[in-house]
């Protein structure tokens, strides 16, 4: 209804102060452009073809400056359509950055939640279990002591590391 509303108001005022070749026909580009932004991209072209239409059949013979008038008429409906296009693509392309950011934040809390509850434990755990198991190393063969000794310094690693992700994770998300 608005659309509508604005295309009467403005064929109306380019009509009563001379038509086609009226002063005020640059109005029709703008309205153009906000048909096809604000309502279908299509839409322009063919509000574009039916105010043309209109004016040839109001005015029969045409003077060069009408004639330019409605060719240019006509050229502005195709880049108003893209510009429209553009313009909806990156307003859709706006949404999904927003919906990324939020799923980002999302993975970041579980993330941080898993390293500072499951992985920490865990990994606690399992040190203990092997602090636990080596002091008993005499009864353990000297091969398999070794190898003991090296999957508790490896967890002592990865203890160590979890530790430093969650900074760092800590550190970029402040940012």
């Amino acid at each position: 209804i608005n659309i509508t509303i604005i295309t009467v108001i403005t064929i109306i005022l380019i009509l009563s102060t001379g038509g086609a070749g009226s002063m005020l026909f640059w109005l029709l580009n703008f309205l153009l452009f906000f048909v096809a932004v604000f309502f279908r991209p299509g839409a322009g072209l063919t509000l574009s073809l039916a105010i043309g239409i209109g004016f040839l059949l109001n005015e029969p013979l045409l003077t060069t400056a009408q004639l330019t008038n409605l060719v240019s008429l006509l050229l502005m409906a195709p880049l108003a359509m893209f510009f429209s296009t553009q313009y909806l693509r990156l307003i859709a392309a706006q949404k999904q950055i927003k919906v990324l950011s939020d799923q980002a934040k999302d993975e970041e809390t579980a993330a941080l939640i898993w390293l500072s509850l499951d992985f920490r434990n865990q990994v606690e755990k399992a040190i203990d279990l092997v602090s636990q198991i080596s002091s008993n190393l005499s009864l353990i063969p000297y091969h398999q002591r070794d190898k003991l000794n090296q999957l508790y310094l490896d967890l002592k690693i990865l203890f160590q590391s979890g530790r430093e992700l969650k900074k760092k994770i800590d550190g970029i998300t402040e940012e």
